[in-house]
């Protein structure tokens, strides 16, 4: 079977172009993968950050609701004090 030149040159241009699409295809799918896992990252140490906030703020609290009440009790007491 004979194959003119210009036919062959088609089908190497043809496959060329085909297998080139393939890579640009493969890659992109690999830097879709790689952003979406640093997002995922990026995500899960700001909700680790967030949490690590709320607990050091409901932390704070605790101790200003403890201090409030040692300051009404003495305050209490102080008023008894002077009452009696």
């Amino acid at each position: 079977m004979k194959v003119s030149k210009k036919l062959f040159g088609a089908m190497a241009l043809t496959c060329f172009l085909g297998f080139s699409q393939l890579t640009s295809a493969q890659t992109a799918d690999n830097n879709s993968e790689t952003k979406t896992e640093e997002t995922t990252q990026v995500q899960e140490q700001a909700q680790l950050k967030s949490d690590s906030e709320v607990k050091k703020e409901k932390t704070e609290l605790k101790v200003r609701e403890e201090q409030a009440v040692e300051t009404k009790a003495v305050k209490e007491e102080e008023i008894d004090d002077d009452n009696k």
